[in-house]
């Protein structure tokens, strides 16, 4: 018996111990610690000004900024400043920087641009794709891919 009661004695002990807390906790009256401790603690929600979803929801409606071809019909073969061949603006219409991605030759050889060039030359005739890109203030970033017939 003295062995049981050693052996079950503790975990009673504890089982106990732990009954009286949680009665003091949640007490069935409705005046626990929880309830003492939640009216202390109780602060008044207060709206705040919310300026950053404001400022948010204006800049997401802005419109990703458009890449315009410049070109109707076929080019002869030569060099071409970039400014003549594509455009482009913001989502307010305000011009912005464009650049070469790559350049796909009608032989399918590919081109990859660097962020400094400015200039194309077409030697070859065929169809060209040219891929551009722009990014406006707020680093909305718009690529755009363009066939450009080159012909004699």
């Amino acid at each position: 018996m003295k062995q049981i009661a050693r052996m079950f004695g503790s975990a009673m002990l504890y089982g106990a111990c732990l009954i009286a807390v949680l009665f003091l906790i949640l007490k069935p009256s409705g005046e626990g610690m929880l309830k003492r401790l939640g009216n202390v603690v109780s602060v008044a929600w207060v709206q705040d000004d919310a300026g950053g979803f404001n400022s948010y929801d204006m800049e997401s409606e802005e419109s990703f900024p458009i890449v315009a071809c410049h070109v109707s019909g076929f080019l002869v073969p030569r060099t071409y400043a970039l400014s003549e061949i594509v455009s482009a603006s913001d989502g307010g219409g305000n011009p912005v920087s464009c650049r070469f991605i790559s350049i796909e030759c009608p032989d399918k050889t590919k081109i990859e641009c660097t962020a400094d060039m400015t200039q194309a030359e077409f030697t070859q005739t065929g169809i060209y794709e040219l891929e551009v890109s722009t990014r406006d203030a707020e680093n909305r970033e718009t690529v755009k891919r363009i066939l450009i017939p080159v012909s004699e």
